[in-house]
């Protein structure tokens, strides 16, 4: 069986989110869970046939930002003066975080200035683990078995082939009708099965949403239906890591096999 693993990664396995889903016909959700830890999203990047191994996580951090750092320990100075708050600037965003911003008008978060760096630092342990099976299968550009996602920029661009709003899910309340509703229609649109027990869980609970969602989006990659990174930004994206948006058509022919 083919199939691809999405992570919805958090700081905490409490809420970290894993789903896997198979695409041979019918496609189905053949694994959802939550409080998920790094052993089992390194043995389930291991499993026979998975295809990519999604992660809505940062891979890296802007260049500026790490040149900066290490330029302020090595007591060479840091490069920017007090006051000058533009300078600062390339500091914030990664190549790809501007890239997002210029397709879908999503801002992802500074991973150099947001809470978002401690799911940036558990990312890159994982990535370090399942790299060591195999070197060949971790490239921070998406090359390779992970790719690095955003499922709230795939949402934007997949609005007006899902019919509903892709706002407004999130949120620890179990019931939102926003999730519910959004949860059928992904599931419609991509022609994914899911048993009641998922059903509910993908209503209940915004991680397990996501981590759906990113399941699909490692489809979307292996598929080749996912933007292109430049080639100019390539060797970059190699070192930042590179946000995997979906062509705004990417639903549009079947997923499965």
């Amino acid at each position: 069986m083919t199939s691809t693993l999405g992570v919805d990664l958090a700081s905490q396995d409490k809420k970290t989110a894993l789903c896997e889903i198979g695409w041979e016909r019918p496609a189905r959700v053949v694994r959802l869970e939550l409080g998920v830890d790094d052993a089992a999203i390194v043995a389930a990047a291991a499993g026979d046939g998975v295809q990519l191994l999604a992660i809505d996580a940062p891979f890296g951090w802007p260049e500026p930002f790490v040149r900066a750092v290490r330029a302020h320990h090595d007591g060479d100075g840091f490069p920017v003066a007090a006051g000058d708050r533009p300078g600062r600037e390339p500091f914030y965003l990664r190549e790809t975080d501007r890239h997002v911003i210029a397709q879908t008008g999503k801002r992802p978060l500074s991973v150099s200035t947001d809470k978002i760096a401690y799911i940036a630092l558990r990312c890159a342990g994982l990535l370090r683990t399942i790299g060591e099976r195999d070197p060949a299968l971790v490239h921070r550009d998406g090359s390779g078995l992970v790719a690095e996602v955003y499922p709230g920029a795939a949402l934007v661009r997949w609005a007006p082939t899902l019919g509903c709003p892709t706002a407004g899910y999130r949120g620890a309340t179990p019931e939102n009708p926003a999730r519910t509703a959004l949860a059928a229609a992904l599931l419609d649109a991509t022609g994914v099965a899911a048993d009641a027990a998922q059903r509910a869980l993908l209503a209940r609970s915004e991680d397990a949403l996501d981590a759906f969602v990113t399941a699909v989006l490692a489809r979307v990659v292996a598929l080749g239906r996912s933007e292109p990174v430049p080639d100019a930004l390539r060797e970059l994206a190699r070192r930042e890591g590179w946000i995997h948006v979906p062509r705004a058509d990417a639903l549009d022919g079947s997923l499965q096999e």
